[in-house]
């Protein structure tokens, strides 16, 4: 679950009734696949995206309708399958089922108890169990990673097993019967050690993905919060006396790119240590075959050094620092949704 969507829901003050649209099943080209959350406010406004589009107008005009009809829950189909591309907006095709409900404090009660922002496990599993009928009934479960699966029926127990194990959220149909078992990871920090061009412009994108950032410089006019306005922290210390006392997630990001590369050798040995998700650094090939080399000899494992991002960023040709940044970026999405992804082709200099 996005942070964006989550802080709005947790934080909602009911100061006008708002209708919680869930996706719950999905088939075809529909805009999102991850199974999104929106909020959509009496007054046509809405927190959160399904995707755009003709569906997501559809589905935001049948929550206002749940406002006039006063209906406690509805399980509603869209299908653009049968539209055809020249229809505006529909180029997407595909179906999804929505439920949508009336947003009241016992569900943001629900949200809140995931404590996402502080939450210290891997991630969790969050259950929605829609029985459907006359009455549609509707539960909700938080699961921690160490929760154990039996109260839940065997398929049910199953699929969450599976979701736990492979980290991707599913669903499961039982006749007119849904349960969506979503994973929730942590909200993961971005390490950034180096406040010069590269790393400014790398957590300014990584605010607009909804990632929080931490910097670390030991220039004090650099790691400043006009220069990183959206950074949760700003730290200034050397970078021997940082490593020393560094502590972060394994579920973390890391992207070393300190000034003029001077204490790049003590931060991977530090980092190879901790061993957070992702680890980028700003190299050349041959700069980063040296220090690996170094780090083997020290005792590193070899696992560990082979997943380092050296040169960091996607092969898309970058030059510019936004273009290096945008590589960057890129490259960590792909690690989040652990998609397949090029390695940058830096010069060897």
């Amino acid at each position: 679950m996005e942070k964006k969507i989550y802080r709005a829901l947790v934080d909602y003050d009911f100061a006008q009734p708002a209708v919680l649209c869930v996706q719950l099943e999905h088939k075809g080209s529909v805009p999102r696949k991850d199974y999104p959350v929106m909020l959509v406010m009496k007054d046509g406004t809405c927190s959160g995206t399904i995707g755009g589009g003709n569906m997501e107008f559809a589905v935001i005009e049948e929550a206002r309708r749940l406002f006039s009809d006063g209906a406690p829950a509805r399980l509603e189909s869209f299908d653009l399958t049968h539209q055809t591309t020249s229809a505006k907006g529909s180029i997407c095709g595909g179906a999804c089922r929505v439920l949508l409900e009336p947003y009241t404090p016992a569900v943001q009660e629900t949200y809140a108890s995931m404590n996402l922002l502080g939450l210290e496990d891997p991630g969790l599993i969050f259950v929605t169990h829609v029985q459907s009928g006359s009455d549609i009934q509707i539960n909700r479960t938080v699961l921690k990673d160490d929760d154990s699966v039996q109260a839940f029926p065997d398929k049910l127990a199953k699929l969450i097993t599976l979701v736990k194990k492979n980290r991707r959220s599913r669903t499961l149909s039982d006749g007119a019967d849904f349960s969506l078992v979503q994973w929730i990871p942590n909200t993961p920090m971005l390490h950034i050690f180096g406040a010069g061009h590269i790393g400014q412009a790398v957590a300014e994108l990584a605010g607009f993905i909804d990632l929080d950032t931490t910097i670390y410089d030991e220039r004090a006019s650099f790691a400043t919060a006009d220069r990183f306005p959206a950074a949760q922290i700003r730290v200034v210390e050397s970078y021997p006396a940082l490593a020393e006392r560094l502590q972060m997630t394994p579920t973390d990001y890391v992207l070393v790119v300190t000034r003029g590369h001077q204490h790049d050798l003590v931060m991977m040995r530090r980092l190879c240590q901790l061993k957070p998700r992702y680890i980028g650094l700003v190299s050349s090939r041959i700069k980063w075959r040296i220090l690996a080399e170094a780090l083997a000899e020290e005792g590193h494992d070899s696992a560990t050094l082979a997943s380092v991002h050296a040169p960091v960023g996607l092969a898309i040709g970058s030059e510019t620092v936004p273009e290096i940044a945008v590589s960057i970026i890129a490259q960590i999405v792909g690690v989040m949704r652990s998609a397949k992804v090029v390695q940058a082709q830096q010069d060897d200099a």
